[in-house]
């Protein structure tokens, strides 16, 4: 007699993007908070009221659930220019660091499920400390821009743990643009913040004689934005307010192979030179892109199918299963 199937795992998912939706063997509630809390996102509202009486019908009703999955509040995240979110944080933060409203919040979150984390995709690396020890109930916490030397560090009972950079491939176009067609050596797009990206413009400036560089000024809409990426053949990805973003996939994913510097301070990452991007040392920069376009064809053929592994460590779907895995383990009690 054959075993009966193993049960679904009952996740309660509140964030950004439905992250469990194409994951074998979860059965979810997702609770979309919009940008209200976490970093912006194109096309998305603030949290809603049929979102919050989905979230108080999950925590209050029903089965208890494998695991409730919330987002991160930076309280103090100072990057963001919508006074309405800033607000809501500060709101956040006078509730959760009362000690008595987060005993009994996290008293509630323990009851109605067997493990609580929390899913941190702000840029900085600094570790949202005061939300952590605010929320007792986490046993974990999942961050992108992870310093290395916090990897398995615990807040009091909350162990800090890798979380892929993510993106919404479907929003891009798959075909690709052919070498001979590119006619962009280089390309950077993006806010001047931080000094990598100060030196990578004054770079390309210096190459322009040289080169078919583009660098706009303007924000540009989203199409453009796309297939002019589609056209360049590297693309200039320095970090900004933290090492991972948008840019280093949406490149991959067009066609368009990311130049990177190593992390500063050291995060975890998944980049390796030569086989999924370009890697340049501080203050060889230039020296990087003109021996990488003086052989377009080996720099090129030393490099794997970009977009496939972006669609495999850095979609949404992806994701899903990689938090899909750690909740299991999770669970079963493994660290």
């Amino acid at each position: 007699m054959s075993a009966p199937p193993p049960r679904p795992l009952r996740v309660l998912h509140v964030g950004q993007d439905d992250l469990f939706a194409a994951v074998e063997g979860v059965e979810r509630r997702f609770v979309p908070t919009g940008h209200s809390i976490t970093p912006a996102a194109a096309g998305r509202g603030p949290l809603s009221p049929a979102s919050l009486r989905s979230l108080l019908v999950g925590l209050g009703t029903g089965p208890r659930w494998d695991a409730i999955v919330l987002p991160t509040i930076q309280f103090d995240w100072p990057h963001d220019r919508s006074r309405f979110k800033r607000g809501l944080r500060r709101v956040a933060a006078g509730v959760l660091q009362r000690p008595a409203l987060g005993r009994r919040l996290s008293r509630w979150l323990r009851r109605r499920a067997t493990v609580v984390v929390a899913l941190d995709r702000f840029d900085a690396p600094e570790i949202a400390a005061s939300y952590l020890r605010a929320t007792p109930a986490l046993s974990a916490c999942y961050k992108t821009n992870l310093r290395t030397a916090d990897v398995d560090r615990r807040v009091g009972d909350c162990r800090l743990a890798y979380l892929p950079y993510w993106i919404d491939a479907d929003r891009y176009p798959a075909r690709p643009v052919a070498p001979e067609e590119k006619d962009v050596d280089l390309l950077f797009v993006g806010a001047v913040n931080s000094p990598e990206r100060e030196e990578g413009r004054r770079v390309l400036a210096s190459m322009s004689d040289r080169y078919r560089v583009v660098v706009p000024e303007e924000r540009l809409p989203f199409e453009e934005y796309c297939r002019l990426t589609a056209r360049a053949w590297l693309t200039l990805s320095p970090q900004g307010y933290g090492y991972h973003g948008f840019r280093h996939y949406e490149a991959m994913l067009l066609g368009s192979i990311p130049v990177l510097h190593p992390p500063d301070p050291p995060v975890v990452h998944d980049f390796e030179d030569g086989r999924n991007c370009l890697i340049y040392e501080p203050g060889r920069l230039r020296e990087r892109l003109e021996a990488a376009l003086a052989d377009r064809r080996q720099t090129g053929a030393g490099l794997e199918d970009l977009r496939r592994y972006a669609l495999d460590r850095h979609s949404v779907p992806a994701v899903g299963r990689y938090l899909t895995a750690e909740l299991q383990r999770l669970i079963a009690g493994e660290e």
